[in-house]
């Protein structure tokens, strides 16, 4: 309605707009999608794009297509391809069951961001009969990539992702980013006949990007209900709150405050992002060092 329409409104037509307006429905948490980052997010933000920007690799159509990610793209049809020769299953059988589910993951992605990535209009040089076509391989081949991943992207064993390690940290980064994520029941489709959990993969993959305590470790061994994508899980990991503890005598035991300052007080946003990376580079060094010491001390005896 414009702004003349809107002038031109008697009182008892504005009475019936304000009362239609408590019709308008919200949107559930039930119904959360794979969508852009909203505009009032960006208001008056500079150079904030690097915090949902895929660096190496997209998934999913929003940045599908960027130039700067061809490298990526090659990686993802090696990762997709390994990850398909563990399956029980051959490549036609598990996409031919992936097509047959395409239309049940349409809901599940905002629908502009389908139809305004201009790549996907042009299908037919890219060998497709239809824009369904091309973007369901997209996803096939994103899905299966991603679930290479999630279980073997580990920086203290980094052969089984046939990248450098410096390569990988950015991979792993992508692969949390908000403009960048997969929903859980595309994976789901995807994933092999297994005694594994596909939760339980993820939650694996998320102990490496986590910076809580040892006493917060325990989050990781809570159920959670499914998520929307694997940075909805990250984020159930984060705010979880394990049930309350109660002493002898059934009273509520507060959680422990060491009294500590953080780590990032009085410092600015732009070293704090410097700060996080680095803390995560050291955990993940770490865990590389304590494991080839271990090694070492397997050898002596």
């Amino acid at each position: 309605m414009s702004a003349t329409s809107i002038s031109n409104l008697t009182m008892e037509e504005r009475f019936q707009e304000l009362q239609k307006a408590k019709e308008t429905p919200s949107p559930a948490l039930g119904n959360a999608k794979i969508q852009r980052v909203p505009p009032h997010l960006l208001r008056n933000r500079k150079n904030f794009n690097k915090h949902y920007s895929p660096k190496l690799v997209s998934f999913g159509p929003i940045h599908h297509g960027d130039l700067n990610l061809h490298l990526g793209e090659q990686y993802k049809k090696m990762w997709a391809a390994e990850y398909i020769g563990s399956t029980r299953t051959t490549l036609p059988k598990l996409h031919k069951k992936f097509v047959q589910n395409r239309e049940s993951l349409k809901p599940l992605f905002d629908e502009d961001i389908l139809t305004k990535n201009g790549r996907f209009s042009k299908y037919e040089e890219q060998g497709f009969e239809t824009r369904e076509d091309m973007i369901s391989w997209m996803l096939f081949v994103d899905g299966c990539a991603l679930l290479h991943i999630l279980e073997h992207a580990k920086l203290h064993e980094p052969g089984k992702m046939n990248v450098k390690v410096d390569q990988l940290v950015l991979v792993m980064q992508d692969a949390l980013l908000l403009e960048n994520q997969l929903p859980f029941p595309l994976l789901k489709h995807l994933w092999r006949d297994s005694k594994e959990e596909l939760i339980e993969i993820m939650k694996g993959f998320l102990r490496c990007h986590h910076w809580a305590t040892n006493e917060d470790q325990v989050n990781f061994r809570a159920d959670f209900p499914q998520p929307t994508h694997l940075l909805h899980l990250q984020r159930s990991i984060i705010l979880y709150e394990s049930p309350t503890k109660t002493d002898k005598k059934g009273f509520c035991v507060p959680k422990r405050n060491t009294g500590k300052r953080s780590e990032t007080q009085n410092v600015s946003p732009q070293k704090q992002d410097d700060m996080v990376t680095y803390r995560y580079s050291l955990n993940c060094s770490q865990s590389f060092a304590d494991k080839q010491s271990v090694n070492r001390k397997k050898i002596e005896k």
